[in-house]
């Protein structure tokens, strides 16, 4: 079972929430589905590596395809990448086995919402009497919001969006309307250059910190935030006014939930999300980069519909549209040494005034000259 399977058994169950599953599912229904292979999915994670300036020059290329789109892939992919002590508690953020991310945009493309849902390893000790709130599957509350046009300003259409969810003073000052305006405008702070530069140099997953005193890179990544903002997904209203209505039961259960719910759990398990989705969408405008194929379903949905069962959502398999000939031949030995002397290239969007475009993975050197030897006298 996809993700998106697995969300859709949760509608109307008990950890439905405010509908939270039910609302999501219905725009998933809608959309374009697409399980984005593993090699899509890393080349979209090291995408998020590359310079602001570089994320910045793209984004005004970057168009939503279709209004409504659902990605998912593997969850976990770059667990490796990171340092023992710069991951988070397994307690706390356990590596996924799936993620998926619903994108509703504007007819533009450039406007709209990011909704992120997970799927974890089920806990055989969860899940019993008087714990009937438990699922291992999960949408989180804290989506994104976005703007890519040019002159967007993804805070502004947020101030905008709360003024619509909260139209007259009563709702302001409910429990929903009021801590859903403490995130917007927490996640709407305008950084100054010192605590720009400061984010850089303690990035993890980025690793921009090489970047961080290039007064170019930094402008750039303020540019880059002005896009996009932390903010409640459209589905989840419902699902604070719940959770809100706990909170706001006394100033000390409020300060705790804004704290260790909101900033510690909420926002650190997206921190790395929106950007990927972006980059995501990027290739998928590229010219080259990626290739969709439909997966038939129909054989598996006739014999599901007989036996009752619930059926599958159609989807398409996303897959890099890259030569791997040279990879394979060196990861199986088939390359000669001065081949191997050769170094890769990590594959890489180029900026054009016609659109993106995407550079294969691929070997730099000259096959034909003898791999020099380079030794380095060290001085201790």
């Amino acid at each position: 079972m996809r993700l998106s399977d697995h969300l859709m058994a949760e509608c109307g169950r008990t950890t439905d929430i405010g509908g939270i599953f039910t609302k999501s599912c219905a725009a998933l229904r809608e959309a374009e589905r697409f399980e984005l292979s593993d090699d899509v999915a890393r080349a979209g994670y090291n995408l998020t590596k590359s310079k602001p300036s570089t994320l910045l020059a793209a984004l005004p290329l970057s168009r939503a395809p279709f209004r409504k789109i659902w990605l998912e892939w593997r969850g976990g992919l770059t667990s490796a990448w990171l340092k023992p002590e710069q991951k988070r508690p397994a307690e706390w953020a356990p590596d996924p086995l799936k993620q998926g991310c619903l994108i509703e945009a504007d007819k533009s493309g450039t406007r709209g919402t990011m909704t992120f849902a997970w799927l974890h390893r089920e806990k055989p000790e969860r899940g019993g009497d008087g714990d009937e709130l438990y699922t291992p599957v999960n949408i989180a509350p804290l989506g994104a919001l976005f703007n890519w046009s040019e002159d967007g300003d993804a805070r502004a259409d947020a101030m905008h969006e709360l003024e619509r969810r909260y139209p007259t003073p009563g709702a302001k000052r409910s429990a929903a309307g009021i801590i859903d305006l403490a995130i917007t405008t927490r996640n709407s702070k305008v950084w100054t250059d010192d605590e720009i530069k400061a984010w850089m140099e303690r990035s993890v997953f980025e690793n921009w910190g090489r970047f961080a005193n290039m007064a170019k890179e930094r402008e750039a990544l303020r540019e880059l935030d002005r896009h996009t903002i932390k903010f409640i997904s459209p589905h989840a209203v419902s699902f604070l006014e719940w959770v809100a209505s706990q909170a706001l039961q006394s100033e000390q259960t409020l300060e705790r939930f804004l704290k260790y719910v909101v900033r510690a759990s909420w926002e650190q398990d997206i921190e790395g999300e929106p950007p990927f989705a972006e980059t995501v969408i990027a290739m998928m405008n590229s010219r080259n980069a990626i290739e969709h194929r439909s997966v038939d379903l129909s054989t598996l949905n006739k014999s599901r519909a007989k036996r009752g069962r619930p059926l599958f959502l159609p989807y398409k398999t996303t897959q890099l549209r890259l030569s791997q000939a040279q990879t394979r031949a060196f990861r199986a030995g088939l390359l000669t040494r001065e081949d191997a002397g050769r170094h890769r290239v990590r594959g890489h969007f180029k900026i054009r005034k016609t659109g993106v475009y995407w550079w294969s993975p691929f070997f730099r050197g000259e096959p034909t000259k003898q791999a020099q030897r380079q030794e380095y006298k060290v001085a201790l």
